[in-house]
């Protein structure tokens, strides 16, 4: 969709983002292989049964499949991409809904698998988080459907605005409203408004969606007596706990806070961390940032944050060099993906926002969200092979396409053939 890209010829895709992407797996690794006999002994001790190193090689593999799954994104032809924006939508509302059917009214407890009081698992021979699909689809979807709106000058009109909503409401009722996830709620939001602020569409409008989200949170939080001791918890301070879920989220968070603080400037050391023997709760996954500041201190927590820097500025210099609309708009909607869960992470770990349960992208412990982040960043350096020797013009002539193709130039290191089909 958009115009046609016959000047652009295929190049080298920026290798900075597989790099950055590759560096962060390996920090996972380190961490898992330091973390993973103490987290053994401690669920052993409470009647587990696991190996030694039994998370450390469960995580390699995890990081082997992820990365093949980072190169067939890469190699997919997008052509076919593009017409499966639906399947992929449509593939994760289903799970989505199978999910709240075996879960939170039959309660199938072998296909909907409980963690804490939610059900977010789907186990059909695997189990996996159908809300990862979900944020793929809603990607490779939008993608898709904005750059057809835009082709046709018909952003800014009310069908769009409708389904744009429609499709936003019902993934934030499936998310946070079935699966009890505040935290995978935000990040879909931060996508869909991502793809947006790409689009172009007017300010206005997006200023609207995003009062919408805000008022959405709102009630999901008020509606929810756990949420909502959680947020007067957290506002008045640690000395205030007014329920139990409230008090175990503020031992966590008081864990979290002591692990980063133990670290100091230097760290503790990879082998010395005190936090992951049973003190901070899943420490291996959601709180793995802050089990990285008690091991490397603050410099080497400062070291992780600069390489998710790198990571983004890699994918928004893609963004700003690629002008193909369907490919400019997958890549800022996985821009969105990867900003709102660094940013979420790591401001629960260091007491910025109240505690919420979500992965620190490519380091966390865990198969879904690392395989379904790897297809994403698959999918972004794909796109980058198709940039432009200069950064695009935003600025368009009208209010409905503001995508001008004026500075649209070739690329130092073109390769023959080039990419004849419309986007």
């Amino acid at each position: 969709m958009g115009s046609a890209v016959g000047a652009i010829r295929k190049h080298r895709p920026d290798s900075q983002i597989l790099v950055a992407m590759m560096l962060l797996m390996a920090i996972g690794l380190v961490v898992m292989f330091a973390i993973s006999p103490r987290q053994a002994n401690f669920l052993n001790s409470a009647g587990g049964n696991y190996a030694e190193n039994e998370f450390f090689v469960k995580q390699l593999g995890h990081v082997l499949v992820a990365l093949a799954a980072f190169f067939v994104a890469y190699k997919f032809p997008f052509t076919k991409m593009e017409k499966c924006a639906k399947l992929i939508l449509g593939a994760g509302f289903g799970l989505c809904a199978m999910l709240f059917l075996f879960g939170n009214i039959l309660h199938v407890d072998s296909i909907a698998e409980p963690i804490n009081g939610a059900y977010r698992w789907i186990k059909i021979g695997i189990s996996f988080q159908p809300a990862e699909v979900l944020k793929l689809g809603l990607i490779i979807y939008m993608a898709a459907y904005l750059s057809n709106r835009i082709k046709n000058r018909e952003l800014n009109t009310k069908q769009t605005i409708l389904r744009f909503g429609t499709i936003l409401l019902v993934s934030l009722l499936f998310v946070i409203g079935a699966q009890k996830d505040m935290g995978t709620g935000l990040t879909i939001a931060a996508i869909l408004l991502s793809v947006l602020l790409i689009s172009g569409m007017k300010l206005r409008l997006i200023m609207g969606f995003l009062a919408v989200i805000t008022i959405l949170g709102s009630v999901f939080v008020m509606i929810t007596p756990y949420r909502r001791d959680r947020i007067m918890t957290f506002l008045r301070g640690s000395e205030v706990v007014v329920s139990e879920s409230a008090r175990e989220e503020d031992y966590h968070a008081k864990q979290a806070q002591i692990a980063i603080g133990t670290g100091g400037l230097m760290g503790v050391g990879v082998a010395d961390s005190v936090q992951s023997t049973g003190y901070l709760p899943e420490s291996k996954n959601d709180s793995v940032f802050a089990i990285m500041g008690e091991m490397f201190g603050f410099l080497g927590a400062m070291a992780v944050v600069a390489l998710f820097f790198w990571l983004l500025y890699r994918l928004l210099r893609t963004i700003s060099f690629l002008h193909t609309l369907f490919g400019r708009i997958v890549v800022a909607g996985i821009f969105g993906w990867v900003a709102s869960h660094v940013m979420i992470n790591m401001a629960a770990m260091v007491g910025a926002i109240p505690l919420t349960g979500i992965p620190l992208p490519l380091i966390s412990y865990g198969g879904t969200s690392l395989l379904f982040m790897s297809l994403a960043l698959g999918l972004a350096f794909h796109w980058s092979g198709w940039t432009a020797h200069r950064a695009i013009n935003m600025k368009g002539d009208d209010d409905e396409n503001t995508h001008g193709r004026r500075r649209i130039g070739r690329t130092h290191s073109a390769r023959q053939g080039t990419y004849r089909r419309n986007y």
